[in-house]
């Protein structure tokens, strides 16, 4: 199907796997997508009714092949697709975030985690953000009066 193809191109830019040697290949971000359609699927409403089978790993229809293409349900998709390969890296990370001390040197390993942990939760604000939007219906913003970001969102902080 298509969306593997496109869905897995931008799953990869958004993690910032596009060089060789890739660190995910191909079929480890496919599964990972199919996980990430099912649990959007039960979290958003979208505009078109999409059937996830994890076991077969589908997603019907495909919302690249649609005319036109389903652009907000793979935007979304593919930030939710990121967010969980990111967090399984997170969780890796955890459990070596180690500091070695010999003498007067210092080794440490937790820069690793705080800064991919600080990648997630920047991704797990854009994810939140772009479903709120999607949901609202709000494809932009009308300011009539003064006020602030956290005036329109307040329980967000974007």
């Amino acid at each position: 199907m298509a969306w593997e193809t496109e869905i897995v191109e931008q799953v990869r830019v958004v993690i910032n796997d596009t060089e060789s040697p890739q660190t995910y290949t191909d079929t480890r971000i496919e599964r990972a997508t199919i996980i990430a359609a099912a649990q959007a699927v039960k979290e958003i409403d979208f505009s078109r009714v999409y059937s996830v089978d994890i076991t077969l790993q589908t997603i019907s229809p495909d919302p690249t092949g649609l005319d036109p293409k389903d652009l907000d349900f793979i935007n979304l998709v593919s930030l939710k697709c990121a967010c969980l390969i990111l967090g399984g890296e997170l969780r890796q990370y955890s459990l070596s975030s180690v500091t070695v001390v010999d003498g007067p040197s210092t080794m440490s390993f937790g820069s690793i985690f705080k800064n991919l942990k600080e990648t997630l939760d920047g991704l797990l604000k854009q994810y939140d953000k772009a479903k709120f939007l999607y949901q609202s219906g709000i494809s932009g913003q009308c300011i009539t009066t003064p006020t602030t970001a956290i005036n329109i969102y307040p329980s967000q902080e974007f």
